[in-house]
């Protein structure tokens, strides 16, 4: 009986430090979109520690309640058709003329890089 109430304890750390986890990375992603977040992110460094499970979903909430500022200059389109209204025709600016053999090769040469990156941080890894 002990035993599966410290499992319980434990998923409950876990579920709390994963809701954590995302609060924090909700907080740098809304500052990043030019949202005001001082206020709240003053007030979840507060209660990190000693909110309980309701504070926390009041927190989530007033995060997805900010909108960007006004001043904020960017627009940052949510779905694929507004990305491409926004995005100017060619906006790349690299022309791509490789024949067959040569787009094969590229790639492949891409790919065997990557495995043997793997391969050697395993190496390094595992000792």
């Amino acid at each position: 009986m002990v035993r599966s109430t410290v499992y319980v304890r434990v998923g409950e750390d876990v579920a709390r430090s994963s809701r954590l986890g995302f609060l924090k990375e909700e907080l740098i992603e809304r500052r990043e979109e030019g949202c005001d977040v001082d206020a709240i992110a003053a007030e979840f460094t507060n209660a990190e520690n000693t909110a309980s499970e309701d504070d926390l979903l009041i927190i989530c909430a007033r995060f997805q309640a900010i909108r960007p500022c006004i001043k904020f200059s960017y627009s940052e389109p949510l779905d694929l058709e507004e990305i491409r209204v926004m995005r100017p025709y060619d906006s790349h600016g690299v022309e791509f003329n490789l024949e067959d053999e040569q787009l094969r090769d590229k790639i492949y040469g891409a790919w065997l890089r990557y495995v043997l990156d793997v391969f050697l941080a395993n190496l390094l890894r595992d000792g």
